[in-house]
């Protein structure tokens, strides 16, 4: 839940909470009972991370809208390296197509929305399409639904 709240009031909390899943998505550094039960963590943090994309009705001169963008930018350079080193017995084909399915919901909330310029979307579109593409190829994806849905999403709803 931290992921959800408020950022003015609640900045350190949120990204304590990034820098703390951070370590714990790289094994090595995770409590003993996440390095058991890697995959159903790692996909559980990745599912909580997506949070901070979340829509907050900030207006784009407060600096709480220059922190929500450093904080969603921090998530998708976690995204970007887990993709590159899946948890547990998980192929890399397997892994990135689960994060293939988070990340149709980040576009979903951060490409869609008021075509202000200085939306979240706005600010952060290039990483989160580098990001989508490169675990979109990375994933050798054959799911004809999940292109279907890129497909469908790309073209009618996102503004960007």
């Amino acid at each position: 839940r931290a992921f959800s709240l408020p950022i003015a009031k609640s900045e350190k909390v949120i990204s304590g909470a990034i820098t703390l899943y951070s370590k714990w998505m790289h094994l090595s550094s995770a409590p003993k009972p996440i390095q058991q039960h890697a995959i159903y963590f790692s996909k559980k943090m990745c599912c909580h991370l997506s949070f901070v994309f979340e829509n907050r009705n900030i207006s784009a001169d407060r600096n709480e809208f220059k922190t929500h963008v450093a904080l969603c930018r921090r998530v998708l350079c976690i995204y970007s390296k887990s993709a590159r080193s899946p948890p547990g017995a998980l192929s890399e084909q397997e892994w990135n197509e689960f994060l293939c399915r988070i990340y149709l919901g980040i576009c979903d909330e951060v490409m869609k929305g008021p075509a202000d310029s200085r939306s979240l979307g706005k600010d952060i579109e290039q990483d989160v399409f580098f990001c989508l593409f490169d675990i979109w190829l990375r994933s050798q994806l054959q799911n004809e639904a999940l292109w279907s849905t890129l497909l469908a999403m790309a073209n009618k709803e996102w503004i960007h």
